[in-house]
């Protein structure tokens, strides 16, 4: 058997098809398809796809997907739910993400080396804070019994920084959160502040997942920071992650490589 291959994630968050960035979006496919650095084995979008989960914005970002060469991990972000209809919200809150988003992205990616999962993180009752439902939680354990998950880098995917609640929140989170964090997983990548970072869960004791912030990919809703991506290197043999952030400069119309972390992980 040949040797475990390096693979490549690239990480994409808040898109808000409906608020766009002049040009990125054609940037970013350039990026994506760039035969001058490392082929990206599989695309993550951790949410945020349009701006107001509006059709006209799903189909746009559903054609964008389209673009994309590559296998697509996407999950929902607060703002693919309706916000100012109630009824839509709490009777059929991901109908147009189902109808539009599902049929060109997945909630799972496995291959030899990876293994990735999506996690809905939306709360309907408030939509800007994010939250671990049981429903979802059950989900997962169920998908981590492959025995052959625990030979793989295990990745999540959601939208909110749903670890940052183990300080702060009630019991009954808490206990979903340790749930989730018994699977063991290596990296948990989200989006929703429009900040890029990667931090270990406990940066003293060094303890995984491994939590990677993407900013915003395309839209003109920047905070502090210019339109980004994260490239995520996984090498098994090292056994050592790296995340680059590359960020858009506009005098160059491109993307460029803003800075890295490595992370080293003892074993899986």
């Amino acid at each position: 058997m040949s040797e475990p291959r390096r693979k490549t994630i690239l990480h994409i968050s808040d898109l808000h098809f409906g608020r766009l960035q002049d040009n990125v979006v054609e940037k970013l496919l350039e990026f994506i398809h760039n035969p001058d650095h490392e082929k990206i084995d599989v695309v993550v979008i951790s949410g945020d796809l349009t701006q107001r989960a509006r059709s006209n914005q799903f189909i746009a970002a559903a054609e964008f997907l389209k673009q994309v060469k590559r296998p697509v991990i996407a999950v929902p972000g607060n703002h693919d739910v309706p916000l100012y209809n109630l009824l839509k919200r709490f009777i059929r809150p991901f109908r147009g993400f189902n109808k539009y988003i599902s049929p060109v992205a997945a909630h799972f990616y496995e291959d030899r080396e990876i293994f990735i999962h999506g996690i809905k993180t939306n709360n309907i009752f408030r939509v800007a804070k994010g939250r671990v439902s049981l429903t979802e939680v059950g989900l997962l354990e169920l998908s981590f019994q492959n025995p052959e998950a625990k030979t793989k880098l295990r990745v999540l995917v959601g939208h909110h920084p749903v670890f940052e609640s183990l300080l702060i929140s009630s019991t009954k989170t808490k206990k979903l959160l340790q749930r989730v964090l018994n699977l063991k997983p290596h990296l948990y990548l989200f989006g929703h502040d429009h900040q890029s970072r990667a931090q270990w869960l406990d940066e003293k004791e060094m303890t995984t997942p491994i939590l990677v912030g993407a900013g915003t990919g395309t839209s003109s809703r920047l905070r502090q920071e210019a339109n980004s991506v994260n490239l995520i290197t996984w090498d098994p043999i090292n056994y050592v992650i790296s995340v680059k952030v590359f960020v858009f400069e506009a005098d160059k119309q491109a993307f460029a490589m803003a800075s890295e972390k490595r992370f080293q992980l003892s074993s899986l």
